[in-house]
């Protein structure tokens, strides 16, 4: 297992916007390369007989199915133009 260095940890918390003492620095380091030797772990898992998008649940799609078109919608549409709905300005633009 890889241990997550001191730069590691700084760049990481200069990313989050972090501001840690070097005490909070050494610890984040040891969670840190705790953390990533889990993720290590779970490769190490025997995945061969699932197949790739397999879900531990039963999964469905709850969309709806598509019954009307883009070009419905254009014809009710106040004054559609080149593909698009043209509507009233509803935000005054002088404020």
């Amino acid at each position: 297992m890889e241990k997550i260095d001191r730069k590691a940890v700084l760049e990481i918390a200069r990313l989050a916007a972090l501001d840690l003492s070097e005490a909070e620095a050494q610890s984040m380091g040891k969670d840190l390369t705790t953390i990533v030797g889990y993720f290590g772990k779970l490769g190490e898992i025997d995945t061969s007989c699932l197949p790739p998008t397999s879900h531990p649940l039963e999964a469905s799609c709850r969309t709806r199915a598509d019954d009307e078109t883009l070009r419905d919608r254009l014809e009710e549409g106040a004054a559609p133009e080149g593909g698009f709905f043209i509507t009233p300005i509803a935000i005054d633009p002088e404020g």
